[in-house]
């Protein structure tokens, strides 16, 4: 049985706060996703996650699901968990801000998240992900939320902040969904079978040594890191660059268009002078010698 003991909230109330021993690999992962799917269908029901839901609620389902997005980015931001500990707090804690923890990692937002869904009927799902080199390989390292909008899955990733609704970590080793109120997960494709033409190891031992050696890295295979990472590093880098220095961006554009459109009228101004000059030489040239030819008669 596991381990309780009761701990007073922020508002004075008190929880029960449940440790036990989790199995490793695949079979801890889905113990988690099982009480987390537990608490999540129960505070759904609850009046502070109700409240939420009707604050933030658009004319559409998928207009709701991106308010209630954005209501989560702004008031709730990622703290990971203790190291070697797996932490989650039920959602109606996180969402009225009453829990004493201070850990708000993936699987805590996107149990706050599923809360709000639910509440709001949308049909979801939690997204859990392989998607970095582990030991052993393949195991899930990442959970996240998913929303069936308008006959499609929508990720909804929380830790991505501002540009995870709508995109995800690619590309990913393994997938499984757990849809909200199944009790089960939903094994998925593997990514790599979107790069069939590519050979990732070959890649690897072409540009880099066979290995990464301490203290660079702890003898990781180069190709199955850049399998791993390099699409959603660049892509991602790129896109968040872009959207960090986007007013920077703007203001150089201003500056340089300015700066051409000066430059431009100087040119122009500079070149109906030359053209003004050439024209009164031409004509002081053309008198001067009608005016010899007069003389000379």
């Amino acid at each position: 049985m596991p381990a309780a003991r009761t701990i007073e909230l922020n508002d004075g109330s008190t929880a029960e706060l449940h440790r036990e021993v989790l199995p490793s690999g695949d079979a801890g992962v889905y113990k988690t996703l099982e009480i987390m799917e537990q608490l999540v269908m129960r505070d759904a029901k609850s009046a502070v996650v109700k409240a939420i839901v009707k604050a933030h609620k658009g004319r559409t389902q998928k207009e709701t699901a991106q308010n209630l997005f954005r209501y989560m980015v702004k008031s709730h931001k990622y703290v990971a968990d203790p190291k070697d500990r797996e932490h989650f707090t039920a959602p109606v804690y996180i969402l009225s801000q009453t829990t004493p923890f201070a850990y708000k990692d993936c699987d805590d937002l996107a149990g706050a998240m599923a809360a709000l869904l639910s509440a709001a009927g949308i049909t979801n799902a939690f997204k859990i992900i392989s998607w970095r080199k582990t030991e052993p390989e393949g195991q899930f390292t990442h959970v996240y939320n998913e929303a069936l909008l308008d006959g499609l899955w929508t990720p909804i990733d929380l830790v991505m902040r501002d540009n995870g609704f709508g995109n995800e970590k690619k590309p990913v080793l393994r997938a499984e969904r757990w849809i909200v109120g199944s009790g089960k997960g939903q094994a998925l494709g593997d990514d790599a079978l979107q790069y069939p033409d590519i050979n990732w190891q070959a890649v690897g031992k072409d540009i880099f040594t066979r290995s990464l050696p301490e203290p660079i890295g702890k003898g990781e295979d180069v190709g199955e890191v850049l399998k791993q990472h390099v699409t959603s590093i660049c892509v991602e880098s790129v896109k968040q660059q872009l959207i960090y220095h986007k007013p920077k961006l703007i203001l150089a554009a201003g500056v340089a268009g300015i700066f051409f459109a000066t430059t431009g009228a100087v040119a122009t101004l500079i070149v109906q002078r030359l053209r003004k000059n050439r024209l009164a030489m031409s004509k002081a040239s053309k008198a001067s010698v009608n005016s010899s030819r007069r003389s000379a008669q």
